[in-house]
């Protein structure tokens, strides 16, 4: 019912087709039924393709050197559900950080990616930030589009200046 209403939600407002896909996330096999309804002779029935991360699983090579963004997103949630230590968090982002910076996306798309790798792997600060950092430098000078762990590392900074210049914000 909630991809239905969705998907015609998106098309009243867009004006345009709509496909939907579902992307089950979990382990192993999930079959939705269709979204049907029907009163006095009006009839609506809806479904639409599933794909889940599993079928993946055994594609991680052709995800990474597929141009399509979305399969660093996939690539993404794999390695968040195997990664089972920090230090094999920290590995899996810092690998697929430099696979996004070769892609050559666009700024935007770049932290919309970086922003769900960063969701998904999460780490202690200090493990962070040397990951960043050697992304930063594998990028040659490039500058980082991600800005969150960014943005939260210059305002701890501003903070720390500012507070032993007894300054205040």
């Amino acid at each position: 019912h909630r991809a239905f209403l969705l998907n015609t939600r998106i098309h009243d407002w867009h004006g345009s087709e709509v496909v939907t896909l579902a992307l089950y996330t979990g382990k192993g096999e999930w079959h939705p039924r269709p979204y049907e309804m029907e009163r006095w002779g009006c009839r609506v029935h809806f479904s639409c393709p599933v794909k889940t991360f599993e079928e993946y699983r055994r594609r991680r090579k052709e995800l990474e050197t597929d141009p399509n963004p979305f399969a660093l997103v996939v690539l993404g949630h794999l390695e968040s559900q195997e990664a089972r230590t920090d230090l094999e968090r920290a590995r899996a982002k810092r690998r697929l950080l430099k696979l996004l910076l070769r892609r050559g996306l666009r700024r935007t798309r770049i932290m919309q990616i970086e922003n769900f790798i960063d969701w998904v792997l999460t780490l202690p600060d200090a493990l962070n930030r040397k990951v960043y950092r050697e992304a930063e430098r594998s990028a040659r000078g490039k500058a980082m589009a991600y800005m969150t762990w960014w943005e939260r590392e210059g305002i701890e900074k501003t903070l720390r200046r500012d507070i032993s210049s007894g300054l205040r914000a």
